[in-house]
């Protein structure tokens, strides 16, 4: 699964889309999909900040629960608690070593601990399995530009924004890379896109966001 970056202010819509899509769903006992619920809701109401804990007290009533442990450990991610994450997701590594999303998880963590050897090889093994991971492709490409391959980040970014052409991000290294190649009106085009697209993400995020709370609300609502 490959979904957009997290937005400027911290809230994380991989966990929300991943919650509302699992199968499972529909078999869920009250009290388990109400505590779901009321997480999506903390996701999108107050930021995903104290989500793991819930994730897990969720998890203790269901065990079996689809991708759970990806879920508690992205939330730590986001939480920027980094070795929880990795607890977790390296558990889940071990037991299923092409699980894409979790190697992507773990090489932005091994990039933001400084390991980048091992984020090189975490992300070359989630883009060797998935290889239209637009967040695989994009960590890959910062590793690239903290590593000063230039010419590589641009290759490598160029991918990104083929597939994801509104990814702000994406535009953003795009003019660090070209500064640093002294191609001063790529650099220029690439911030003033950046600029263009967070604008819009903000507003396409607000209300995405507002739908999404209206469907958490629908799940708590619901009947047995």
């Amino acid at each position: 699964m490959t979904y957009p970056p997290a937005d400027a202010g911290g809230t994380d819509l991989i966990l929300t889309a991943t919650l509302l899509n699992l199968d499972v769903r529909q078999t869920w006992k009250r009290k388990l999909r109400i505590a779901l619920a009321s997480v999506l809701l903390l996701v999108l109401c107050c930021g995903i900040w104290e989500a793991a804990a819930d994730f897990e007290a969720a998890a203790a009533l269901d065990p079996k629960i689809e991708n759970i442990q990806y879920l508690i450990g992205h939330a730590h991610r986001v939480a920027l608690n980094y070795d929880r994450a990795r607890i977790y997701l390296e558990q889940l590594i071990a037991a299923q070593p092409d699980h894409a999303d979790a190697l992507a998880v773990l090489g932005f963590i091994a990039i933001e601990q400084d390991r980048l050897n091992d984020a090189e090889s975490l992300l070359n093994r989630a883009i060797a399995i998935a290889p239209d991971d637009v967040s695989a492709l994009y960590d890959y490409a910062r590793l690239t530009i903290k590593r000063r391959d230039y010419q590589e980040a641009v290759r490598v970014l160029g991918r990104v924004v083929a597939k994801y052409p509104t990814h702000a991000e994406a535009h953003y290294q795009l003019m660090l890379a070209y500064s640093h190649l002294k191609q001063a009106d790529k650099a220029k085009a690439a911030l003033a896109e950046f600029k263009r697209l967070h604008v819009l993400e903000k507003q396409v995020f607000d209300e995405r966001r507002w739908n999404e709370k209206l469907r958490a609300q629908q799940m708590v609502d619901q009947p047995q």
